[in-house]
C-alpha cells in the first residue's frame, strides 16, 4: 500500500520559528501551546485553499477568522479556549513574518521634509538625547498636523494667528511648564525656518511663553513614615513583588531616578566592593554609590527569581512574557502603584515622590545642600536649592515652639 504524501503549508518553517521565539522570550506552557496551534491551525487553512506562498497570507487573515468562529464547539466547553488567542497569536505572528521579509514592513510615519531636516541638526550638532529630540518631534509635528503644512509654500504662510491659536489650544491641555517646553520647541523650529530662507521674518519673537521662576516648585516630598509604609507594602515572595520591593528601595533609599533604575545592569552591582555604578542619564557620566545592606538584601532576593536564561543583561524585567527589560515609565507605575495601595495622599505620585523625600529626609537629618547633590547627582549645586523649602509641617512646628509676637 503507497503512503500518503505529506503536505507541508506555505508557513511550516515560519510556525517552527515562531514556537522557538515564544519559547525564547519566555511565554509560559499554556500560552505556548495554544499560540503555536492558532499558527498551525493557519497553515492548515492556507493550505486547503491552495495558498503556496507565505507572502499571500495577510489576504486570507479574515477567512481563516470567519472559518474558526464558525468552528462547533463541544458539549462541555461552551467556549473555545483558542478564540482567546487568534488577535494576539496573529499580531505576532504576523510581526515575525514582517521581521523575516515573509511580508513587507510597515511603511514609516512620513514627517515633513522641513521637520526631519530639523530633527537631524538637533542630533548631529546639537547632540541633543533621544528622549529631547522625540519630544521636539512630537510638539512640532502636532502644530504642523494643526496647519496641514506638507511643503515650503504652506511653511512659508504661517502667520502669528496661527501661532497664537496654536499655543491658546495647548494651554488648555498642558501645564505652565509643559506650556513653556512647547514654546520652546516651536521657537526652535520657526527660527531654523527663517535660517534656511523658508519664512521670510522671524516668526519665533511672537512665540509666548509663560514666565517661570527658578526654584518656584515644592518639591514632591511625602513623610518618611508613609515611605517606608510603601515600602512594607510591597513586601512578598512572588517575582513580581521581590522586584518591585527591590526598586522601591533603591529609589528611596539612593533616591535614584526612574531611568538610573531602568538601566542597572547585572554588571553595575559589584558585590566584593559593595558598590552600585549608576548611570546618570542627565549628566552623561557613570558614579559609583555604596551598596547599602537593606539594598543589597532586597536585590539578592530578587536575583534568586529573576527568570534565567535571557539574553539581557538589564537588572530589572518583565514578569509576564515577552520578558524584556523595564523602561523608566513602568518602574514610575511601580512606585505609583504602591504608594497608592499604601494610602498616601498627594497631588503627584511616583518615582520622584520617593526622590524627593529621600532628599528631604536626609535634610532634616542635618546633611549639606551640597552632600545631598552628590547622592542625587546634581551637576549644578542650584538644582538641590529647591529642598530648602520647608515643607509645612515643619514650619508649624516651628510656629507652636513661638510664645508670643514681638510687639
Amino acid at each position: 500500500m503507497r503512503a500518503k504524501k505529506l503536505m507541508v503549508g506555505p508557513l511550516q518553517s515560519e510556525v517552527d520559528a515562531f514556537a522557538a521565539e515564544l519559547a525564547r522570550v519566555g511565554y509560559g506552557r499554556c500560552a505556548h501551546y495554544h499560540y503555536v496551534r492558532v499558527a498551525q491551525r493557519l497553515d492548515d487553512y492556507l493550505l486547503r485553499h491552495d495558498v503556496r506562498r507565505a507572502s499571500e497570507v495577510l489576504e486570507h487573515l479574515d477567512g481563516f477568522r470567519a472559518e474558526m468562529s464558525l468552528r462547533p464547539r463541544k458539549k462541555r466547553r461552551p467556549t473555545d479556549p483558542l478564540a482567546h488567542y487568534w488577535g494576539r497569536a496573529l499580531d505576532l505572528l504576523v510581526r515575525q513574518l514582517r521581521e523575516h521579509g515573509v511580508l513587507p514592513g510597515l511603511p514609516p510615519a512620513q514627517l515633513q521634509p522641513r521637520l526631519a531636516e530639523y530633527l537631524g541638526f538637533l542630533t548631529e550638532h546639537v547632540g541633543l538625547r533621544p528622549g529631547t529630540i522625540r519630544r521636539h518631534k512630537d510638539y512640532v509635528d502636532e502644530f504642523l498636523h494643526r496647519l496641514g503644512a506638507r511643503t515650503d509654500s504652506d511653511l512659508a504662510a504661517i502667520t502669528v494667528e496661527d501661532i497664537d491659536q496654536h499655543m491658546i489650544e495647548a494651554s488648555r491641555r498642558f501645564s505652565r511648564r509643559s506650556i513653556g517646553l512647547v514654546s520652546g520647541c516651536l521657537r526652535g523650529f520657526l527660527a531654523h525656518l527663517f535660517v534656511q530662507g523658508v519664512l521670510p521674518t522671524d516668526l519665533q519673537q511672537h512665540v509666548v511663553t509663560p514666565r517661570l521662576y527658578s526654584l518656584e516648585s515644592v518639591p514632591r516630598a511625602i513623610p518618611w513614615k508613609e515611605v517606608r509604609r510603601a515600602i512594607a507594602s510591597a513586601r512578598g515572595d512572588s517575582l513580581s513583588a521581590r522586584r518591585d520591593y527591590a526598586i522601591l528601595v533603591l529609589l528611596a533609599v539612593h533616591g535614584l531616578r526612574a531611568s538610573e533604575v531602568a538601566n542597572l545592569e547585572l554588571q553595575d552591582i559589584d558585590w566584593r566592593r559593595e558598590i552600585i555604578r549608576v548611570h546618570r542619564s542627565k549628566v552623561r557620566s557613570e558614579e559609583e554609590i555604596p551598596l547599602s545592606a537593606d539594598v543589597g538584601e532586597a536585590l539578592i532576593a530578587y536575583l534568586k527569581k529573576r527568570p534565567t536564561g535571557t539574553e539581557y543583561r538589564q537588572l530589572f524585567l518583565t514578569v509576564r512574557a515577552p520578558i524584556v527589560p523595564l523602561v523608566h515609565g513602568q518602574v514610575s507605575l511601580r512606585a505609583r502603584r504602591h504608594l497608592r495601595r499604601a494610602g498616601v495622599q498627594a497631588l503627584h505620585l511616583g518615582s520622584h515622590t520617593l526622590r524627593h523625600s529621600h532628599a528631604m529626609h536626609l535634610l532634616r537629618r542635618g546633611f549639606s545642600l551640597k552632600a545631598i547633590g552628590d547622592v542625587l547627582g546634581h551637576r549644578r549645586p542650584q538644582t538641590t536649592m529647591v529642598y530648602t523649602k520647608a515643607a509645612t509641617d515643619d514650619l508649624r512646628e516651628v510656629a507652636q515652639e513661638i510664645d508670643g509676637v514681638l510687639p
